[in-house]
């Protein structure tokens, strides 16, 4: 599952101390991985160790589980209490691959937060980013040694700027955009400035993607340069479901329903730990982002929300 280092302009974990942030999100995603399959491993092979009507224990292994699990809640929801009977019935019956995606999705929610605060600081994430299938699937398909930036914002000479998809890999950077369209949906580049999709007998016309990849191509080039480090960057158009036609007149590389699946299979298949110039090309783009944040102390009182 790849790492989530950076969404649009939120503040983030990985804006300081980056190798530890990395290392940390290695060993706090296998061990949660190993604990919650422990916890699924008792609750299908043994009954509850707890009376029904106890209340479960904060420090007992289906506990925390369970806590875990029910970590991402809104402030004004009621406590609701966990039983250790609740947490057995829970897991008891789970196939493994349930137990996966109840890990992914949860670890997802994980990453959001990591990706959207600090200890110190915390940004207004958009809610509609829990429910992004993109980013969900983008995440889980990639491997831990490839860095997502998620519609980054990056400082440029004299404003900000809002980048397509950039995605640190051991061996290059893919800076990508995602074409939205159905299986019957087919792609054309009109000219250097627009883009036409045909589906239905029907005609939709739109800005290229191609300027929004040249602009975040631009960025990244120049940030590299500066750092004195050279990484190998692509830009391509990706459309999964549908189909690119007249890519000859393209200045970006595509991945269509036709070769998505050759394309990330490359990705994932890579065995390549994370290298050095990786880790260096990341660090260089994320001090180019910007952020917006509050003080966590100035939304939370010391002894609940606001004041």
């Amino acid at each position: 599952m790849a790492q989530l280092i950076k969404m649009k302009d939120y503040a983030s974990r990985y804006e300081h101390h980056f190798l530890h942030q990395n290392a940390e999100f290695l060993s706090a995603k296998q061990a949660y991985w190993q604990r919650m399959k422990t916890d699924w491993m008792i609750a299908n092979k043994s009954g509850p160790k707890a009376p029904e009507d106890e209340p479960l224990e904060k420090n007992s292994r289906m506990g925390k589980a369970v806590n875990r699990l029910k970590w991402w809640k809104h402030e004004e929801e009621e406590e609701v209490e966990i039983t250790e009977s609740d947490a057995y019935l829970f897991f008891k019956g789970k196939t493994l691959e349930e137990l996966k995606d109840i890990f992914y999705d949860n670890w997802f929610l994980i990453q959001l937060e990591w990706a959207s605060s600090t200890i110190s600081e915390i940004s207004m994430m958009d809610p509609k980013l829990k429910y992004d299938y993109r980013l969900r699937t983008l995440l889980r398909e990639l491997p831990d040694t490839y860095f997502v930036m998620y519609y980054p914002v990056f400082h440029t000479k004299q404003t900000t700027m809002e980048g397509a998809i950039t995605i640190i890999g051991p061996v290059g950077i893919d800076v990508i955009h995602i074409l939205e369209g159905t299986m019957y949906s087919v792609f054309e580049p009109a000219d250097s400035r627009f883009w036409k999709e045909y589906v239905n007998q029907k005609q939709h016309t739109f800005v290229s993607p191609v300027l929004a990849l040249k602009r975040t191509m631009n960025v990244v080039e120049a940030v590299l340069k500066q750092a004195g480090t050279t990484f190998p960057a692509q830009a391509t158009v990706v459309s999964p479901a549908s189909i690119i036609d007249n890519r000859e007149i393209l200045y970006a590389h595509t991945a269509d329903k036709r070769e998505y699946k050759r394309w990330m299979e490359k990705r994932i298949t890579n065995p390549s730990p994370v290298k050095n110039r990786q880790l260096f090309s990341a660090e260089a783009l994320m001090e180019q982002t910007a952020t917006v944040s509050v003080l966590r102390s100035e939304i939370y009182s010391p002894d609940g929300y606001g004041e």
